[in-house]
């Protein structure tokens, strides 16, 4: 049975877009793969800091 949870870290698996493309991994370790991959990628850390800003904001109910 697939875990829903990053093996590594334990953290669960997210699905974003990055770009146009949908990708499936885990914010805290900062793998991703994408349909039909083979190895994981990491994101730029520019990207990986916005994702973790968006994330936030959204548990935060998006108040400012």
């Amino acid at each position: 049975m697939p875990s829903d949870r990053y093996k590594f870290c334990n953290h669960r698996f997210v699905e974003i877009d990055n770009y146009g493309e949908r990708l499936i991994g885990c914010v805290e370790g900062n793998r991703w793969t994408w349909r039909a991959s083979k190895q994981p990628i990491e994101l730029p850390e520019d990207d990986l800091k916005a994702l973790k800003e968006s994330r936030k904001e959204a548990a935060l109910g998006g108040s400012s």
